[in-house]
């Protein structure tokens, strides 16, 4: 895939204050992000009622701030969506997969969590984990994302913002995180990524998988694979892993 667009978009932003970003309605970025229609959003909200439906009732206006938050940067477009809030879509895919990926952390019986992301936007998926890991008991202990170089200043710009503080030191034991980045990637860098940093660093993980085939990318691990929900491309998958018992 090529990110050239992508990244020129980025630095153009990065040459202005916050509150002239226009990145998450730039053609040029929404190639790679910021692109969630609105029949999807609704489709991402019936599946967080259906499948977290006490957990979004108690919590609805909670999720709805949380959202009106993270548009306030980057000039996103908007929609109503009922019974939610007036947001940008990608919002409700955030907090659809932040639920997922918490959900597994439970399941796992693991807590105190250093978190890896492979290719991590503006930082959004890190913003709503910050923010919504209390409601599941899950303890931050570090959160680190690999990525490029410009979309590492503008996650670094973005967070800050958001008072999320970001590592720059991966530790052993991990849960990695990778949304529609890793299996876009090359084959020779998701070689690196297996050999360096998944296999070394990472116990635990999610994926939101597309483009290829899922195949064994961790050692030794007990990988999970299911249909994307709602499915946005017919190849496209939820994994998880954990260690082999």
């Amino acid at each position: 895939m090529d990110y050239s667009k992508y990244i020129d978009a980025i630095q153009d932003n990065l040459a202005l204050d916050k509150d002239r970003w226009f990145f998450k309605s730039d053609p040029r970025y929404n190639v790679v992000l910021e692109h969630v229609s609105h029949d999807l959003d609704i489709q991402y909200l019936e599946c967080i009622k259906s499948e977290f439906s006490e957990l979004y009732n108690e919590n609805k206006d909670f999720l709805s701030r949380l959202a009106i938050d993270n548009d306030k940067y980057g000039k996103p477009i908007i929609f109503n969506v009922d019974d939610f809030a007036e947001c940008s879509p990608t919002n409700l895919r955030y907090i659809y997969h932040c639920f997922l990926i918490l959900e597994h952390v439970n399941e796992c019986k693991i807590n105190n969590i250093d978190f890896i992301e492979i290719g991590g936007g503006y930082g959004g998926l890190a913003y709503y984990i910050h923010a919504i890991a209390p409601l599941f008991s899950v303890n931050i202990s570090s959160y680190s994302i690999l990525d490029l170089g410009a979309a590492k200043d503008l996650q670094k710009r973005y967070l800050d913002i958001h008072g999320v503080e970001l590592s720059s030191k991966i530790n052993g034991g991990s849960f990695l995180i990778s949304n529609y980045a890793f299996s876009e990637l090359s084959e020779n860098i998701r070689s690196y990524y297996s050999e360096s940093v998944i296999n070394k660093y990472t116990d635990y993980g999610f994926l939101a998988w597309n483009f290829i085939d899922v195949y064994p990318f961790k050692d030794n691990a007990d990988i999970t694979v299911c249909n994307e929900r709602p499915l946005t491309a017919r190849s496209n998958r939820f994994v998880y892993f954990k260690p082999k018992r």
